[in-house]
């Protein structure tokens, strides 16, 4: 494979062979010496069906999604492509069976529930890394698509606007800085040429601006929540916040989220779904806040937090997931709204993003954060104690 061809596919080389090998893989585990280990409902031995599988309905279906370019085709398609994969791999019933135009004819379901209980059984980790995988590509197509559209509205466009390029070769790979910037500003200064578009969406120039968006979404209704943040920020005990503040001119959002979680203490709040990831950008924030004399303290405050958050018995609170799912589209879905912000370098801060207030959208983000989030989901018990696993070790590993 060219990994130098100019149009090469925007899916990094390293995701596409991913996805090839574990085909590959589940295809050569059915046989145990000359007996099938797996058949079918029906009694027939899954290596045909699966193959079938395979070698039609879904190998082709990878074959267009490797050879799809957003930037010499639309973001649009390759993002529909991405989402059938997603849904091959995740099993959601929705897209496989029940849509408009199903991936899983009906006479195959069947076949498809048997060849997806293998792979739960035999491939369960490395599939739910590739659904992890799948999504931050698909973040860097949705990306794509939200500037493409931000930008299609102006009455006479002088030139093509071109996706943004990508660094060739590696999951999760980061977007040239260079034409990162270029992109964000381009982006940044057509932005007062789309009132037309601001009741579906609003380019937000700058971190100040994103963090205002926020926090007007966080202090309105919160009847549903997901979210992607770099640590628990909002568990942070009052006097690492008063400094923050003091030191800050962007306003709180993660202290008025954790006032809100608090006054619904004893609730299970199943409709807020967070993402810790949990990154060395999390500690270096911590360390300009904390010096190393308080260090016990903050501990100790945190883990406070955390039982009074989600209990004992962790049966209350947030459902959380302990999980680096990728730095490039920071995502928070509110009720009714989607704010998306971008950041530049893995340990930068986030620098601007767009709001879109699309029923639309919302509705299929939503469903996409939380096929991602259960995905690999260990249980709220598991989750919670990996997190305060973290706090108790934030400093263990550099000391």
């Amino acid at each position: 494979m060219n990994h130098k061809n100019s149009n090469r596919p925007l899916a990094p080389g390293s995701l596409v062979d991913s996805v090839d090998a574990f085909f590959d893989a589940a295809a050569k585990n059915l046989k145990d010496g000359k007996n099938y280990k797996y058949c079918t409902p029906k009694g027939r031995p899954s290596v045909p069906a699966l193959l079938e599988i395979f070698k039609g309905d879904f190998k082709g279906k990878l074959s267009t999604w490797r050879n799809a370019s957003p930037r010499t085709g639309t973001p649009k398609n390759q993002l529909r492509r991405t989402d059938d994969l997603i849904a091959i791999f995740s099993g959601d019933p929705n897209r496989l069976f029940h849509h408009s135009k199903p991936l899983v004819r009906p006479e195959k379901q069947d076949d498809y529930n048997e060849v997806s209980a293998f792979w739960r059984k035999n491939f369960q980790e490395r599939m739910s890394e590739l659904i992890i995988h799948l999504q931050s590509y698909r973040n860097e197509v949705v990306s794509c698509l939200f500037e493409l559209e931000a930008l299609s509205s102006k009455e006479k466009v002088q030139k093509p606007f071109a996706a943004p390029s990508l660094r060739e070769p590696r999951i999760g790979a980061k977007r040239e800085v260079k034409a990162q910037s270029e992109t964000h500003s381009h982006f940044a200064a057509e932005a007062n040429t789309h009132s037309d578009r601001s009741s579906t969406s609003q380019i937000l120039n700058s971190r100040l601006e994103l963090m205002n968006a926020i926090t007007a979404e966080v202090s309105g209704d919160l009847s549903s929540y997901r979210a992607t943040t770099v640590g628990p920020n909002f568990l942070h005990p009052d006097w690492v916040v008063e400094r923050r503040n003091r030191r800050s001119t962007t306003p709180n959002y993660e202290a008025i989220y954790y006032k809100a979680v608090v006054s619904h203490a004893g609730e299970r709040l199943h409709e807020h779904r967070i993402f810790f990831r949990n990154t060395n950008r999390y500690i270096d924030k911590v360390n300009r806040l904390v010096e190393p004399t308080e260090r016990t303290k903050f501990i100790d405050d945190m883990l406070e937090r955390i039982r009074l958050v989600w209990g004992e018995s962790y049966d209350r609170g947030p459902s959380i997931r302990c999980h680096n799912v990728g730095f490039f589209r920071v995502e928070i879905v509110f009720p009714n709204c989607l704010i998306v912000g971008r950041r530049l370098e893995e340990n930068g801060p986030v620098s601007g993003g767009l709001l879109i207030s699309d029923p639309a959208q919302i509705g299929p983000e939503r469903s996409h954060f939380d096929q991602i989030f259960e995905a690999g989901y260990r249980g709220q018990e598991t989750e919670v104690q990996a997190l305060a696993s973290f706090v108790r070790n934030l400093w263990t590993s550099s000391e």
